[in-house]
């Protein structure tokens, strides 16, 4: 038994399935010799022909295959839904990704730290060297100046000696006239060259502020961890891939998309086509059909002349 409402395709089909045996009909709960060769819409159970005499309402049943129709139509669009667009989204977030974008900006860090380090340590360097260096020009001015007293020293250290000297041969002496010639000069000798004071330099060292040093080197932000939130995604995803069953279940229609079209006041709408779940044809009072994308993007336009009977087509890009 078929029900009236039955369309005629899927009437075809289900002879042709049952002519080749392919149709396997559940056994009915309730009449254990019955098969269920129909399907309650408002119990969602499929029956059999005596059940839907005795308890269950004529315009809510239907072929139990139509219900499969749909409900395989529901898993296709699921599955599609599944391997294109859910899946791909998991592994663009999948931890293996997400490692090596880990590991891959540790590595960028410590590159960036070590040429920080190096950047320190060579200006460390500079410091010691420019220091060092002052320190053995001030070296080399210290022993220069302590070397020019040295030599004053000696020079009347030396005229100290030969006086020394020749007063001794004039003391052995009876000569009158070498005695009597003598001239004291202990009072040159007295004035010593004035005496060289040489201030050596020192190094005070600083205190380590390991603060200071820490701001110069640099800072390192936080680490910050959230959780990303896929539900109006997903939300938008289900709104255009619904299947017959879900449409069915819905209590009040969802809005997909709005499309800003060329009609108007001088072009009316009459009719919408949707081709699948991105484009849809138009047709107006102009006697031109148009395809949309979703995006409202004009895709192709066709005009359609009916006095030549000749169809002109304009593809706009």
């Amino acid at each position: 038994m078929y029900p009236q409402n039955i369309d005629r395709k899927i009437l075809h089909q289900i002879s042709v399935l049952e002519r080749q045996g392919a149709l396997n009909y559940p056994k009915c709960k309730t009449h254990s010799e019955e098969l269920c060769t129909l399907y309650c819409r408002q119990c969602s159970v499929p029956i059999c022909s005596v059940c839907s005499y005795r308890d269950h309402r004529h315009q809510h049943v239907i072929h139990i295959f139509e219900h499969l129709s749909k409900m395989k139509d529901c898993i296709r669009t699921d599955l599609q839904e599944l391997k294109y667009s859910i899946y791909p989204r998991y592994e663009r977030v999948a931890p293996t990704v997400q490692k090596a974008n880990v590991r891959k900006n540790s590595e960028k860090l410590s590159a960036n730290l070590k040429k920080q380090r190096e950047a320190l340590h060579k200006e460390i360097d500079d410091i010691f060297q420019e220091m060092q260096n002052k320190i053995e020009n001030m070296d080399s001015k210290s022993i220069a100046f302590i070397d020019e007293q040295e030599s004053d020293i000696n020079h009347s250290t030396a005229k100290i000696e030969q006086r020394i000297s020749h007063l001794t041969e004039v003391l052995d002496s009876n000569d009158f006239d070498l005695v009597f010639a003598y001239k004291s000069r202990n009072e040159e000798f007295k004035r010593m060259p004035a005496p060289y004071q040489v201030t050596l330099p020192t190094f005070t060292p600083q205190m380590i502020n390991r603060k200071k040093i820490y701001q110069q080197f640099g800072s390192l932000s936080e680490l910050c961890t959230s959780r990303e939130e896929y539900e109006d995604e997903t939300k938008s995803l289900d709104a255009i891939s619904l299947s017959p069953v879900r449409e069915e279940l819905m209590h009040k229609p969802r809005l997909i998309s709005e499309i800003q079209t060329d009609y108007g006041n001088q072009c009316q709408l009459i009719g919408i086509s949707c081709l699948h779940d991105s484009e849809l044809w138009t047709c107006g009072t102009d006697h031109t059909i148009r395809l949309y994308n979703f995006e409202g993007g004009l895709v192709n336009r066709v005009q359609i002349l009916y006095d030549s009977l000749a169809v002109r087509h304009q593809e706009t890009s």
